[in-house]
């Protein structure tokens, strides 16, 4: 069995990752791709936890974090592709534009 640590780091060089990636990225596909392995991350936490208190609550509430995370995931996808459409991009500094 892998030791509980390296779990820990794996988790936490994916959080990293999804911080560089939204910090540095501006493209709106790519802060969708940041904010994805920032929850994956706290999910690899969560069912890392539970196996190792021998306890499925935490993988319990990671499926159900997945499940709603794919939901919104794919409205935001939906609601880029419409506006990349319309505009031409999905850059957020274009975003200023739809103010009223």
């Amino acid at each position: 069995m892998i030791d509980y640590s390296w779990i820990v780091y794996l988790s936490t060089f994916l959080f990293a990752l999804g911080i560089i990636n939204i910090l540095v990225k501006k493209d709106g596909i790519n802060f969708i791709i940041g904010i994805e392995m920032i929850i994956n991350a706290a999910l690899i936490n969560f069912v890392s936890g539970s196996a190792y208190l021998l306890n499925e609550n935490g993988a319990v509430y990671a499926l159900f974090t997945l499940v709603v995370a794919a939901l919104e995931t794919t409205l935001i996808v939906a609601l880029l592709l419409l506006y990349s459409s319309r505009t031409g991009g999905a850059l957020f500094s274009s975003l200023r534009n739809l103010r009223g």
